[in-house]
């Protein structure tokens, strides 16, 4: 895959994830074990991690990225968002800990610095090492934007290169990802903003980014996004899934109005079934053209 990305003159990288309490088979671990309910969604109690755990974990995505680097990608991402397992030590909803891990957010970063550094040690100085990571948890008791920017600061300064600004966990009242409209295109703006400010005011805007993930859809929205300072890239899902080729067609006509995505987020139903990706709303008007033409 990485070959043949590069030989069409593009980079690719590789997202590093793990469920944590996210995991229903078996049961997962996370930073603390006690159940959560929000209205009819529910995250069940787990088992907690303990210093074997979390050597483990640190072990396995150091290990993930050096064969990520092997096999010829040119960065890592640490998935730090949504609820997963890194996330729910730097969220007060799933950290209910009683150690050096828990209360302030420099001590509920502890372990997802420990996971950076490792990483660090493994890749190498030059290798990079992005991060995705909630600017809320949008829920009365979970990560705040103040707390996520200062999250952002120690990942500059641990040598993060790129933080995207991404939100919401099972239980929030925005959910990771959502069906977006015209008038909330780069819903994560304001949390973006943010981090980008943060790293520009503390002199470490030119070694770590802002990227930006949320219903973006069209080219005049992402143009705006990087002219006005809320970030420096823009990142998309769902539109590449419908129209792979979309950053070209972009690039040969700018006005193009937007994305064909709908962000109905029907692209889950063929993973869910073992089919692969691909959108079903263009699978099927694909295969009703060819009806019609016959």
């Amino acid at each position: 895959m990485a070959e043949m990305v590069h030989r069409a003159g593009g980079k690719i990288g590789v997202q590093l994830a793990h469920a944590g309490r996210l995991c229903k088979n078996p049961p997962g671990v996370g930073a603390s074990n006690h159940s959560l309910r929000s209205g009819d969604r529910e995250v069940a109690a787990c088992i907690p991690a303990d210093d074997a755990v979390m050597d483990r974990v640190i072990n396995a995505f150091a290990a993930a990225a050096h064969r990520a680097k092997q096999a010829g990608f040119d960065c890592v991402q640490l998935h730090m968002a949504h609820g997963y397992f890194l996330s729910q030590w730097l969220s007060p909803l799933f950290n209910k800990r009683e150690d050096q891990h828990s209360g302030s957010i420099e001590n509920r970063l502890r372990f997802p610095l420990r996971v950076v550094a490792a990483v660090r040690t493994i890749v190498g100085a030059d290798f990079p090492i992005l991060v995705k990571l909630n600017v809320s948890d949008f829920h009365d008791d979970g990560l705040t934007l103040v707390d996520s920017t200062a999250v952002v600061l120690a990942l500059a300064r641990a040598g993060v290169c790129l933080v995207e600004a991404s939100g919401g966990t099972p239980l929030s009242r925005f959910v990771p990802i959502r069906r977006g409209s015209e008038s909330t295109e780069g819903y994560h703006r304001d949390g973006a903003a943010a981090w980008s400010a943060a790293l520009r005011a503390s002199g470490l805007s030119a070694q770590t980014r802002v990227a930006i993930v949320g219903g973006v859809r069209a080219a005049a929205t992402a143009q705006r996004l990087i002219d006005d300072g809320v970030c420096d890239v823009v990142s998309m899902a769902r539109p590449f899934i419908r129209q792979p080729d979309l950053v070209a067609l972009w690039e040969k006509t700018p006005d193009l109005a937007k994305a064909e995505c709908i962000s109905c987020s029907r692209c889950f139903e063929p993973i869910r079934r073992g089919e692969g990706l691909f959108c079903p709303v263009k699978h099927a008007l694909l295969a009703k053209a060819k009806q019609v033409a016959q």
